[in-house]
């Protein structure tokens, strides 16, 4: 009866061309230009469109009622109730298949007892929590689920089981979709992305809102939050969605909250919700009582249509063509300190070069302007700028300093917590600020982490949130760059001559393009464009699956903010 469970492959394949068609997934595709963003359907009117599973069989054994079950977790529809069928009396309403989902790789293994119960071993690949948060199993990982039976009127049901389900990866692609939910930066300028997985069915929208009400995901929790304080919730348990309104019915306590924190739940519910293409615009109400709410200009992330800054033995100017009048000068002084490298500030006021004798800020607008040099240490990762008007410089070894250095050139510490026991070899901000991911040299080689950046209300980084390992499956990352709300483009060494670029999404697997040779940094955008600079100094853009040349004779080359 085990091959029962795992037969359901076949079964779903009819379902998912018409859901991969329906529904985009955190992913990027591997034709085409690349683009990263959000495009997500939850226009669902039933939940006709899952795997619908066998409710159990008259006389089926002890085995079979096992698979049975495990297979009826690929129907989520109608709160799982073929499912409970399998479950006794008793057993049916207190199991909550909801609060975690394990994908499993290769077969379960089904062992029974000397009292008849079972135990079945799952080797796990991935999970997801009772709130939709993702992760990736460490290599190996396995699971036993104990499983217990009584006999009611003569047929075998599950008395005792685990608060979960058990999907095979095409099943949990094609019932679970992935969904950004939107929560303040602790300044409240900056919108941050927190991708969660659910069901993709009628009731998606209802669940994203929930889940707004409840918060950021954990590793967020500190450099992410919400205006909506407890007691606020729905009036009538559900979100509904109808000629493109998504009508969010609150209670009486959202009226005690002041016209700003109004405004920014309207902004989290329309940056939330309207990445269903069944909604268009978003009503707040109040018990039936429409609200009269005003917008605001909340912000997701940078410019889209920013081209790369190069810098090349005769120049510094964007790829485009567009020399900003601010960069004339910065050549002369890249070739004057020995600049190896640079960033640029998001408004392209200032650059920071990185020189043999450390980190120069330079005035761009002022031409003439005295660099200053503001990080006299020689072994430094790259200077990042961040948005909030910062500019980062921190140590490679573990143990030295990380640095953050005002645009008046005043230099701070930040603790640095987990990064304190880490040699870094790169660091990139995301593109609103609340975010560090980190490339990083252990024992087992080069790894790849994120972790939320701790802000204190003027926006000054104070510290750092608890780390997660991102793209645990690339092998020997050799560079990183933000190139998307959840995206950070790492580029692997591959075979030590090709170079492969994946896109490992925060709260989902890492995703390869196509490899190019000899690469050695990686440049991502928020439009989702990605180059590559090979150590020859050619600059190549990703493009229609191919990778096609944009200038040559480049040094270092970023976006600018990043």
């Amino acid at each position: 009866m085990r091959s029962r469970f795992h037969g359901t492959l076949a079964a779903v394949m009819s379902v998912l061309a018409g859901l991969i068609a329906l529904t985009g997934c955190a992913r990027l595709p591997m034709s085409g230009e690349v683009r990263v963003g959000p495009v997500i359907d939850g226009g669902l009117n039933n939940e006709q469109l899952y795997y619908s599973p066998s409710a159990p069989s008259a006389g089926a054994t002890q085995d079979e009622i096992v698979s049975g079950f495990l297979n009826a977790g690929t129907g989520p529809q109608n709160d799982y109730a073929v499912a409970r069928q399998y479950l006794s009396e008793g057993f049916r309403t207190e199991w909550k298949p909801t609060e975690e989902v394990l994908v499993e790789t290769g077969k379960p293994v089904i062992t029974f007892d000397a009292n008849k119960r079972a135990q079945v071993t799952i080797r796990v690949q991935s999970q997801l929590d009772g709130r939709g948060v993702y992760s990736v199993a460490k290599p190996g990982t396995e699971r036993t689920l104990d499983i217990g039976f009584v006999r009611e009127r003569g047929e075998w049901r599950i008395s005792s089981a685990p608060n979960l389900t058990v999907l095979i990866r095409p099943i949990f692609e094609a019932i679970f979709h992935s969904y950004t939910l939107y929560f303040f930066d602790n300044q409240y300028k900056y919108l941050v992305p927190d991708l969660r997985w659910f069901p993709a069915s009628a009731s998606t929208s209802t669940r994203m809102v929930t889940e707004l009400f409840l918060g950021p995901s954990k590793w967020l929790a500190s450099a992410a939050s919400s205006p909506i304080p407890a007691g606020v919730k729905l009036s009538i348990g559900s979100v509904s969605v109808a000629n493109g309104v998504a009508s969010v019915d609150l209670n009486s306590k959202f009226l005690s909250l002041s016209a700003t924190q109004k405004m920014q739940f309207k902004s989290q519910l329309n940056a939330t919700l309207r990445q269903l293409s069944s909604v268009n615009t978003v009503q707040v109400l109040v018990e039936r009582s429409p609200q009269s709410i005003g917008d605001l200009n909340a912000r997701v992330s940078g410019s889209a249509g920013q081209s790369p800054v190069v810098l090349t033995v005769d120049a510094f100017a964007h790829t485009a063509g567009a020399i900003s009048p601010n960069f004339g000068h910065v050549n002369d002084l890249a070739k004057k300190y020995g600049a190896n490298d640079f960033a640029v500030s998001t408004d392209e006021t200032h650059a920071a070069l990185l020189g043999a004798d450390g980190v120069h800020l330079v005035l761009l607008s002022s031409i003439g302007s005295s660099p200053m040099l503001v990080d006299s240490r020689l072994n430094t990762v790259r200077p990042v700028f961040d948005r909030q008007g910062y500019l980062w410089s921190a140590g490679k070894p573990a143990g030295s300093q990380i640095r953050v250095i005002g645009m008046e050139g005043t230099s701070r510490v930040v603790p640095a917590g987990w990064l304190a026991l880490a040699n870094r070899e790169e660091i990139a901000v995301s593109p609103e600020g609340s975010r560090i991911a980190a490339r990083i040299n252990t024992p087992s080689g080069s790894q790849v982490w994120v972790s939320s950046i701790i802000r204190d209300k003027t926006g000054r980084p104070i510290g750092f949130g608890s780390p997660m390992q991102i793209a645990a499956s690339v092998k020997t990352p050799i560079s990183i760059s933000w190139a998307g709300d959840v995206e950070v483009v790492v580029l692997d060494l591959n075979d030590g001559v090709r170079t492969l670029p994946y896109i490992a999404t925060i709260g989902a697997d890492a995703v390869s393009t196509v490899s190019i040779e000899n690469g050695t940094q990686v440049l991502g955008s928020t439009a989702g464009d990605i180059f590559v600079l090979n150590q020859f100094g050619d600059l190549s853009r990703y493009r229609s699956s191919n990778w096609e040349r944009v200038i040559s004779g480049v040094i270092s080359a970023h976006f600018s903010g990043h």
